[in-house]
C-alpha cells in the first residue's frame, strides 16, 4: 500500500491524545497522598482512626459550606457553620482525651498527635469532588466521541458491484481482450494482488459456501486470468440460487461471447442492465459485445450512457472503445477448413438409413482431426428432415468422458443447412484454449430456434462416449 493512500491524520491524533492523557494520569498519581509507613499505621489505635475520620468529614463539610453560600441567607450560613465548628471542636477534644488514654507519649513527644494520613487532600479539584467528577466524565465522553467520529470518517459504502470484503475494488479500465476473449493485464503486481484476493475470497467461501457476492468476486478474478470455465461454474451456481442476478449475467455474457454466442451474450447483458441500471461492469461488457458484433453505434451509446451515470469515470470510459477496437484488429484464428468442403450430395432415404453406409473420406481439407482434435461426419435421416427449420443451428460439444452435464470443454456452432455435414473440433474451439481431455463425450444437437438457452424435446441429437482424443472418421447419426 502506498503511504500517500493512507489517512494518517486521525490515527496520529488519537495516539497523541492517548499519550497526553497517560502523562496526566501518571502525574496525578505521583502527586497523590502517600500512605503512612507500615510501622506508624500499626501503632495507631482504632478509636483514634475513627475520630480522625469524623474530624476529616466535618472539615470537608465546612469547606463545602462556602461553595453553598449563594443558596442560603447569611443567618442560615452562620448557624450551620457554627454548628459544624462546635461538632469539630467536640471531636477534636474527644480525640485528645482518647489519645492520652490509649496512646501514651513516647520519647518526649506529646500523645494524640493526629496522623498525617487523616488530613484531607488540598487543591482546587480535591476540595470540589463534584467538579472533579464532571471533568472526568466530560473527558471520557469526548474520547468516545472522537473514536466514533474517526470510525464514521473512515467508513465507506460498498460500491455497486464491489467486493463484500472491500478487497476487490473495481478496476477503472475496461477488460482487455484477445480474439474476443477477456484477458488480464498480466503484470507481476496484478498477479500477486489477485492471488492474495483469491485466497481471501476462498476463505470466505469456506465459511459460507452460499455467499453469492464472494462467488462473484471469485468469478471476476477468474475472468482476469481468462479461466472462463471457472467463470462459468461460479456464475451458474449464483444463477441457480438467484436467477437473473445482474453481476452473474454480466460475467457469464463474456463466456457466451467466447463460445461464439454473441446474441445470447447481448440478451443477458440487456437483462442485467434492466435489473440494475447502475451496474458499471455491464456497460463495459455491453460495449465489448456490440463492438465484436460490428454494432459501433450501439457500443458508443453504451459508453455514453455509462458516462452519464458515472461522470467521475468519464476519463477512463473515454479510453474504452479505442482499446476494444484495437484489440479487435488482432487476427482471429480461422476454423480448421470449411466444414462443408468435400461434403457429397445428400444420400437418398434408403442410403441414409442403412447401417454401414459408405463413409465419405476424411481429408484435411474436409475437416480431418488434428493430433489433439476430433473429426467426422454428422448424418440426418430423411425422415427427420422436416424437424429442421431454416434457422436451425447445429451444436457440436465436447465434454470429459462420462460427463453428461455442466459446461463443455469445447463447442462448435455450425449451420444445419445440409447433411451429411463434416465437422472438426479441437483446442481452438475450447473456451479457455486448453487441450481436450484424453477421452471425451462427443455430442451433436440441432437447435431448431437457434437459441442455445432453449431446447425442444423433438430436436434431433446424437452422442458418442469414451472417444479418444485425436480420433477421426467419427460418425454421428441424429435421432
Amino acid at each position: 500500500m502506498e503511504p500517500e493512500a493512507v489517512a494518517w491524520g486521525w490515527p496520529l491524533a488519537a495516539l497523541a491524545i492517548g499519550l497526553v492523557l497517560g502523562a496526566i494520569f501518571v502525574w496525578r498519581m505521583s502527586r497523590g497522598p502517600r500512605a503512612p509507613a507500615a510501622g506508624v499505621a500499626e501503632v495507631v489505635p482504632l478509636e483514634l482512626r475513627d475520630l480522625d475520620g469524623r474530624l476529616a468529614v466535618l472539615i470537608l463539610q465546612l469547606r463545602e459550606l462556602q461553595d453553598l453560600a449563594a443558596t442560603r441567607t447569611p443567618e442560615q450560613l452562620a448557624r450551620e457553620r457554627y454548628a459544624l465548628e462546635l461538632q469539630a471542636a467536640e471531636v477534636l477534644r474527644e480525640r485528645e482525651r482518647t489519645a492520652a488514654a490509649v496512646w501514651p507519649a513516647r520519647k518526649g513527644k506529646a500523645a494524640g498527635v493526629p496522623v498525617a494520613a487523616t488530613v484531607p487532600p488540598a487543591g482546587f479539584l480535591a476540595a470540589r469532588p463534584a467538579l472533579r467528577g464532571f471533568l472526568w466524565g466530560a473527558l471520557t465522553v469526548g474520547s468516545v466521541a472522537s473514536l466514533v467520529l474517526y470510525a464514521v470518517r473512515t467508513t465507506r459504502t460498498r460500491e455497486q458491484g464491489g467486493s463484500l470484503t472491500g478487497n476487490l475494488p473495481p478496476r477503472s479500465g475496461p477488460p482487455s481482450t484477445v480474439n474476443g476473449t477477456p484477458a488480464d493485464a498480466g503484470t507481476d503486481a496484478d498477479a500477486t494482488t489477485d492471488a492474495e484476493d483469491e485466497a481471501e475470497v476462498r476463505a470466505a467461501l469456506e465459511r459460507n459456501p452460499d455467499d453469492l457476492d464472494a462467488r462473484l468476486d471469485l468469478a471476476m478474478l477468474h475472468l482476469r486470468k481468462r479461466d472462463l470455465m471457472a467463470v462459468w461454474n461460479e456464475t451458474q451456481y449464483v444463477l441457480g440460487k438467484q436467477p437473473g442476478h445482474p453481476r452473474a449475467l454480466s460475467y457469464q455474457a463474456l463466456v457466451r461471447m467466447a463460445m461464439g454466442q454473441p446474441d445470447v451474450a447481448l440478451k443477458m447483458l440487456k437483462q442485467a442492465l434492466a435489473t440494475d441500471p447502475n451496474l458499471f461492469e455491464a456497460y463495459l461488457h455491453l460495449a465489448l459485445v456490440h463492438t465484436r458484433m460490428g454494432h459501433d453505434k450501439e457500443a458508443e451509446a453504451a459508453i455514453a450512457e455509462a458516462k452519464r451515470r458515472f461522470p467521475e469515470r468519464a476519463d477512463a470510459l473515454a479510453r474504452v472503445l479505442p482499446e476494444i477496437r484495437a484489440a479487435g484488429e488482432q487476427p482471429v484464428a480461422e476454423a480448421d477448413g470449411d466444414p462443408h468442403a468435400g461434403v457429397p450430395p445428400p444420400a437418398s432415404a434408403g442410403e441414409a438409413g442403412a447401417e454401414g453406409a459408405a463413409e465419405p473420406p476424411a481429408t484435411e481439407a474436409s475437416g480431418a482431426a488434428r493430433a489433439d482434435g476430433l473429426a467426422g461426419v454428422i448424418e440426418l435421416p430423411a425422415a427427420l428432415a422436416a424437424r429442421v427449420g431454416p434457422n436451425a443451428i447445429l451444436f457440436v460439444t465436447v465434454r470429459e468422458a462420462g460427463t453428461a452435464g455442466g459446461p463443455p470443454a469445447a463447442v462448435k456452432r455450425l449451420p444445419a443447412s445440409s447433411f451429411p455435414l463434416r465437422f472438426a473440433i479441437g483446442p481452438g474451439d475450447s473456451m479457455m484454449g486448453q487441450p481436450l481431455p484424453k477421452h471425451v463425450r462427443l455430442e451433436a444437437r440441432i437447435d431448431s430456434d437457434g437459441d442455445p438457452l432453449t431446447r425442444a424435446e423433438g430436436d434431433p441429437a446424437a452422442r458418442l462416449d469414451d472417444v479418444p482424443a485425436g480420433s477421426s472418421g467419427l460418425r454421428l447419426v441424429l435421432r
